[in-house]
């Protein structure tokens, strides 16, 4: 398998091609967001980015990802998404500017503030996203880094240019959540707790943010529930809203950066200076634009028709979302046991394993083009083993979100994607140690996990525990 590997490996890393330095020119991140296709989104992120601030629809519909390509409005702006996922989930705390009077709550009017847009006026490329917003009159671009992002807002002349942040217009539903405005400092911070992947109860996540503003705030406030609150600076709960206004009779644009993180508001604050240090938009779009070129010329093609091209490109692409980093600059992560733990320098905790099939291909496609990533996902496997061990688990995941097993996959499948992983070049982890867990795991039906409440039958997957035992 492994001298298959690097026959393959050479045969195509050699191949020549006219354009190896512009391949995010043949990606279209818009193919798959169709209602019932591939239930991805196009907005901006990097390879195995952890913030992926993409538009979402007034009205999801069957889009998982947030996005339906066949809806003429949106809703907002939200700063992580599942890209391919079966189920809703996810959209966290979206973002929408507009403009006018604020005469109803978004909280129980869910797209009051939604506005229309044409294709025409919008641009989606690799790490890159732009869009008019008709009923507005606003033109909205973002980029983004590993964990944060920065967008220029560009309103028409008014002293009414709100931005509306509805953490309740998300994938499933908030479950909690708090809202901090601080004027002084130009900024807007929270959390959102959300969760409840295709149905199934528990599998809950905290997602925390910090968003700051190049100018000061004109007014600012908070909804609870249909309630608002002029000059609120702090709001929690289930049912709440906020916004920022600004006066743009003069000046126009508005900049604004964002960063998360699972682990405190402090270290998304952390994340966003580290990454975003000043308001250099072009800096940090030029920075995705070559991250992107990195990773998606592992492969040079020939041949074909430019649309073919565009399929091979995009379908790459597409591989590279998730699984996504869940450390911060720091390393600091939240774990599968709700502790925060530290990844070791120079190496990455990926978070969110869809066991779905994802072994059949993605595990060998990681393991020769980019097995230090598979390497580091093998060696997430092995901790989050080890973080669920106190409270009857210690197994491996099946279909985890962030940092919880949602268990909707059947059978054993991190047993075959981490092997396939390995057999392809993925062997920078502690095999021997893994090797035990898929082991004991075969032979006692352990699963990885915080608060599974229901039972659930895992098969045991005896033809990939075979091949452990030949590494």
């Amino acid at each position: 398998m492994k001298k298959f590997a690097l026959l393959f490996a050479v045969n195509v890393l050699t191949v020549t091609s006219v354009f190896a330095s512009g391949v995010c020119d043949y990606v279209n991140p818009f193919i798959g967001t169709a209602v019932g296709s591939g239930n991805t989104y196009p907005g901006p992120q990097v390879p195995f980015g952890m913030i992926s601030w993409s538009p979402q629809s007034a009205d999801f519909g069957w889009s998982p990802g947030g996005y339906s390509y066949d809806n003429n409005k949106i809703n907002g702006f939200g700063v992580i998404h599942l890209s391919g996922a079966g189920c809703s989930a996810s959209c966290e705390l979206p973002f929408m500017p507009c403009t006018g009077e604020l005469g109803k709550s978004p909280v129980t009017h869910r797209g009051y503030y939604a506005s229309t847009f044409s294709h025409t006026n919008e641009i989606a490329k690799p790490g890159y996203y732009s869009v008019k917003l008709a009923t507005w009159n606003i033109d909205f671009e973002n980029t983004v880094q590993a964990r944060s992002g920065i967008a220029h807002i560009d309103f028409p002349k008014t002293n009414k240019a709100h931005l509306v942040l509805n953490p309740t217009a998300d994938g499933v539903g908030l479950k909690d959540g708090a809202i901090f405005i601080d004027s002084t400092n130009q900024t807007i911070s929270g959390w959102a707790k959300s969760g409840g992947f295709c149905g199934i109860s528990g599998c809950d996540y905290v997602v925390y943010f910090v968003a700051k503003f190049d100018r000061p705030f004109q007014a600012y406030g908070a909804w609870k529930g249909d309630q608002q609150a002029l000059a609120s600076t702090a709001v929690s709960g289930s049912d709440i809203a906020g916004y920022v206004t600004f006066n743009c009779s003069t000046r126009q644009r508005v900049t604004m950066k964002v960063g998360i993180s699972f682990v405190s508001i402090a270290n998304a604050e952390l994340n966003m200076d580290t990454e975003i240090p000043d308001w250099n938009f072009a800096a940090a779009k030029r920075a995705a634009d070559k991250e992107w070129n990195q990773y998606l010329s592992r492969i040079l093609i020939s041949g074909g028709t430019p649309q073919d091209t565009t399929i091979f490109y995009t379908a790459l692409y597409h591989s590279l979302m998730l699984p996504s980093i869940f450390e911060d600059v720091n390393g600091q992560y939240i774990g599968m046991d709700s502790q925060v733990h530290s990844v070791a320098p120079g190496h990455h905790f990926l978070a969110t394993f869809s066991g779905w099939d994802t072994y059949r291909t993605q595990a060998q496609l990681w393991g020769l083009l980019y097995p230090d990533w598979a390497s580091d996902f093998c060696s997430s496997f092995l901790a989050m083993s080890q973080q669920t061990q106190k409270n009857g688990g210690g197994g491996l995941p099946l279909w985890s979100m962030y940092n919880d097993e949602t268990i909707v996959m059947a059978g054993y499948p991190a047993d075959a994607y981490i092997a396939n992983a390995y057999a392809f070049g993925a062997t920078n982890f502690d095999v021997t140690a893994l090797k035990a867990v898929m082991v004991d795991s075969g032979k006692n039906e352990r699963w990885c996990g915080r608060n599974l409440n229901v039972t659930w039958i895992i098969s045991r997957n005896t033809r990939s525990t075979v091949i452990m035992r030949r590494m």
